[in-house]
C-alpha cells in the first residue's frame, strides 16, 4: 500500500463518520431524544459489513471457490497464486478501513461512554 491509498482510506472514513453523524442528527430531530449511543452501534454495523466485503472479496478467489467454479460451472478459468495475490491486494484496503471503524467505535465508546 503507498500513500494514496492510505489518504483515500481516511477520507473514506472521514466520509462514513459524517455520513453517520447527518444521520442521527436528522434522526434526533425527528424523535427529539438523545441518540449519540447509536453512534458506536451505526460504526460497529459498519465495521462489519466492510470487513464482511473484504473477506469476499479475498475468500472468493481463494482455491476451494477456484475448483467450484472450475467443476460446478465449468470454467474455463484456472486457478493461479498470481490472481489469489491480487485478489487480497484489492481485499486489504476493506480490512484496513473496517479495522479503522472498530477502531474509532471502541475509542469513543471508552471516552464518551
Amino acid at each position: 500500500m503507498n500513500k494514496e491509498d492510505i489518504f483515500s482510506l481516511i477520507k473514506w472514513n472521514i466520509y462514513i463518520v459524517e455520513t453517520d453523524i447527518v444521520i442521527l442528527f436528522i434522526i434526533a430531530l425527528i424523535l427529539g431524544e438523545n441518540v449519540i449511543g447509536y453512534f458506536f452501534t451505526l460504526l460497529l454495523i459498519e465495521a462489519a459489513i466492510v470487513f464482511l466485503l473484504g473477506s469476499a472479496l479475498e475468500t472468493s478467489s481463494s482455491l476451494f471457490f477456484g475448483k467450484i467454479r472450475e467443476h460446478v460451472f465449468h470454467s474455463k478459468e484456472k486457478w493461479s497464486l498470481e490472481k489469489y495475490d491480487e485478489e487480497r491486494k484489492r481485499a486489504l484496503p476493506y480490512v484496513i478501513l473496517g479495522l479503522f471503524l472498530l477502531l474509532e467505535a471502541f475509542i469513543l465508546s471508552f471516552i464518551m461512554g
